[in-house]
């Protein structure tokens, strides 16, 4: 179950990263929109390396012995936390 949430919440930041992104890219980029995401994707990159170092979960606990049987999941959240890296706006 609680992989199940991280897996929810690993979709969640990726798609709602890439609308930020999207959506703050442009000519009037802004310190606040910059800031914004830079939080925002800071957040699910320290979610997703917290699995991979420790086998912990913000605000859920230990979910080491499922990420022992579900090897794949580490790998999912090495490739995610570096996807979502990507997702900081620019200017145009």
């Amino acid at each position: 179950m609680k992989l199940l949430l991280y897996l929810t919440l690993l979709i969640a930041g990726l798609c709602l990263g890439r609308y930020f992104k999207r959506a703050f890219t442009g000519p009037d980029l802004g310190f606040p929109g910059v800031f914004f995401c830079f939080l925002f994707n800071g957040f699910f990159i320290a979610l997703h390396l917290d699995i991979v170092t420790y086998g912990d979960i913000f605000f859920v606990g230990d979910v080491s012995s499922s990420v022992d049987e579900y090897p794949l999941v580490l790998w999912l959240a090495i490739v995610a936390a570096v996807v979502q890296a990507t997702f900081i706006p620019k200017k145009d």
